[in-house]
């Protein structure tokens, strides 16, 4: 499943714009339909899927008998799967005024956020979460100081690298 979301994702990135004339980026429009990777019934199968992941994930880590590849997969099912549903999501409130949809949207950050922090970083890293709340302005929850501490790392690494590098700029 993860695949097709993935693939349908990209696919709707490259061709968006060439073939429909729909810029890759969100503009809220009450004239366009969102796509079908926003419908009622996908958007439920993809928080479906990351509710069990965020139930179940450590148990199934736990239980595996090739670790490194299970979390590879793993941290590609939750990426995908958070994509697609926090993208869903904000294609339908940038395309309505129904206070319903803004707080599905909200509580679609609520599990995403924290599983993408749980299931897809790199040494504790928290860069892909921190992408994505940046991406979909969600900046609440107990989480968030680690987030804005992550971030301040990132860029401190950054300017040390540059300057231990030799460019001043």
């Amino acid at each position: 499943m993860c695949n097709g979301i993935g693939g349908a994702l990209q696919y709707r990135q490259e061709t968006s714009s060439p073939l429909y004339d729909i810029p890759i980026y969100d503009i809220p429009t009450q004239l366009s339909s969102a796509p079908w990777t926003s419908s009622n019934a996908v958007l439920q199968v993809l928080q479906s899927q990351l509710e069990r992941i965020d139930q179940s994930g450590m148990s199934f880590l736990d239980n595996s008998t090739n670790i490194d590849e299970d979390k590879a997969i793993l941290r590609q099912s939750v990426e995908d799967l958070s994509a697609a549903l926090l993208a869903g999501h904000r294609d339908i409130v940038n395309r309505s005024d129904d206070n319903n949809a803004c707080q599905m949207y909200e509580n679609a950050k609520q599990l995403c956020i924290p599983v993408l922090r749980q299931f897809a970083n790199d040494n504790e890293d928290d860069l892909v979460a921190l992408e994505n709340s940046l991406k979909h302005e969600y900046f609440e929850g107990e989480n968030y100081a680690g987030l804005y501490t992550e971030m301040v790392l990132v860029l401190y690494r950054s300017v040390t690298s540059t300057v231990e590098a030799g460019c001043t700029t």
